[in-house]
């Protein structure tokens, strides 16, 4: 008996290291991404916000998601200043990045660490995200065939994500990411995904389109 257990504690302990490996390997090599997106956000167990866009991602820190529906608007970063931009109501929201926290994705573009030094990481397979996601799993089980879990080993902000997932489908292509924190669950699936590809630095440059409110001081003092 002590030796089936000395086993499967050995066993637990490797793919806990080839989780770390592969996923931590993947966001390493991982330097622009380009999508469209569907996002789902739930709180206290239902669905309170459907979103769709397209989504352009640049390491360090750059991004630009661009919400279509239901509401138009923008979240863009240079890599040192944070835009949001509502369109409807023509009002743009500006600040530095350094105050965006709590984001679990603005976390794993920053390069700050290494995963496996900021998270505990545990690869699941189909059926093990289909129990213990059974609001998601069905959806994500159709378009990613790897699947990590991501706990971070401190939390450190009130809002900062207590689990993410990310799942990758055969072709090592990012199509779920999913954040849990105090506050609700935020469930995107990417398609359309096209990943170290050259974007340019200019695309993630943003000039307040005349007539359009600027709130907030940024980074340059203008």
């Amino acid at each position: 008996m002590k030796q089936w257990l000395t086993l499967l504690i050995i066993a637990g302990s490797l793919q806990s290291a080839v989780a770390q490996t592969d996923i931590s390997a993947f966001f390493r090599q991982l330097q622009t991404f380009n999508a469209k997106f569907s996002q789902t956000v739930v709180q206290d167990g239902k669905t309170v916000q459907s979103s769709i866009g397209t989504v352009q991602l640049k390491k360090p820190l750059k991004f630009f998601w661009d919400y279509q529906t239901p509401e138009k608007m923008q979240l863009i970063s240079d890599g040192k200043q944070f835009y949001h931009y509502d369109i409807e109501l023509a009002q743009v929201t500006a600040k530095p990045i350094a105050e965006v926290t709590g984001s679990a994705l603005i976390d794993l573009l920053s390069d700050k660490e290494r995963l496996d030094e900021r998270f505990n990481i545990v690869h699941l397979n189909k059926s093990a995200i289909k129990k213990d996601f059974p609001q998601h799993g069905r959806q994500w089980t159709k378009v990613a065939d790897d699947f990590y879990q991501l706990t971070p080993k401190q939390i450190t902000e009130e809002n900062q994500a207590t689990k993410v997932i990310i799942g990758l489908s055969s072709a090592q292509k990012l199509r779920v990411f999913y954040a849990e924190d105090a506050y609700g669950e935020n469930s995107f699936i990417f398609n359309k995904v096209k990943q170290n590809q050259k974007i340019s630095d200019k695309h993630f440059h943003f000039t307040t389109p005349k007539g359009v409110d600027l709130l907030g001081v940024d980074v340059l003092g203008g």
